[in-house]
């Protein structure tokens, strides 16, 4: 199930459009230089995300109490909402690692002077997909984060309306 959720989500096939695009407007290569600031961008945003995820992803998972985890599970959203998060590091961490890749080899190219100046589109096409892979599957899981604080409501509330129901003796959660 969570293999077919990956490849069925609308994130990873926004991704493979907007590497498809790049591939046609770009074909059949581009120049060096070009190509090493735009993976130059690419690095510096993808590290402010990957940090800012990484330790928002350790806040959401340090608060949860028992119970909450309980009531997720019970639900069925536990298992999925930790998968989402756990996918969309990974994939912005390869993202992140094959733009630093690319940059090198980029980087390497035009100190060399090398000819030629050019380099095959495939190169950014690969890029442009873990890039805005890495984009789309945060934005998913920022949605998945605030589906969190939804369930987390509703969970105390729920947890709420007990309380006032064993204090009034009308009966238990």
């Amino acid at each position: 199930m969570k293999v077919k959720q990956m490849f069925f989500s609308w994130d990873i096939w926004v991704a493979i459009l907007v590497a498809a695009i790049s591939g046609f407007a770009l074909f059949p290569d581009i120049p060096n230089a070009f190509a090493k600031e735009v993976y130059n961008i690419g690095i510096s945003v993808l590290a402010i995300i990957f940090s800012v995820y990484f330790a928002a992803l350790a806040i959401i998972i340090s608060s949860w109490d028992n119970d909450f985890v309980g009531f997720l599970q019970k639900r069925g959203y536990y298992e999925r909402l930790i998968f989402a998060f756990l996918a969309s590091l990974i994939i912005l961490f390869t993202a992140l690692v094959y733009s630093i890749f690319v940059f090198s080899l980029s980087a390497f190219w035009v100190a060399e002077n090398s000819t030629p100046t050019r380099q095959s589109v495939y190169w950014f096409i690969g890029y442009s997909f873990w890039f805005a892979y890495g984009l789309f599957a945060t934005i998913s899981s920022s949605i998945d984060a605030i589906k969190y604080t939804q369930y987390r409501a509703k969970f105390l509330t729920l947890q709420h309306e007990g309380d006032n129901n064993k204090k009034s003796g009308n009966g238990a959660l």
